[in-house]
């Protein structure tokens, strides 16, 4: 499955943080060191298949916590109206 990233928001990146505004709300939204690697994963078009794959990677957690992980992740972006699904 696929995301697709909503538009207008503004992307900053600072260390490991990263934050997104939300124009359309006036939400600043921000994601951890976790929450930033997925985040621009998902910016250049990974499905969840890809996201889950590449956690396991670089964080060394297993095929389980990474499907929690990423499904909690794409539920609350999905909750803040920040991505929407695309197939």
């Amino acid at each position: 499955m696929k995301y697709e990233i909503l538009q207008p928001l503004a992307i900053r990146r600072v260390g490991d943080s990263t934050f997104v505004f939300d124009r359309n709300n006036a939400t600043l939204h921000t994601f951890n060191e976790t929450g930033a690697f997925l985040w621009e994963l998902l910016e250049t078009g990974a499905g969840t298949a890809a996201l889950r794959e590449r956690l396991c990677q670089a964080y060394k957690v297993g095929p389980e916590e990474a499907e929690a992980d990423v499904s909690a992740f794409l539920n609350a972006l999905e909750h803040k109206k920040l991505v929407s699904i695309t197939q």
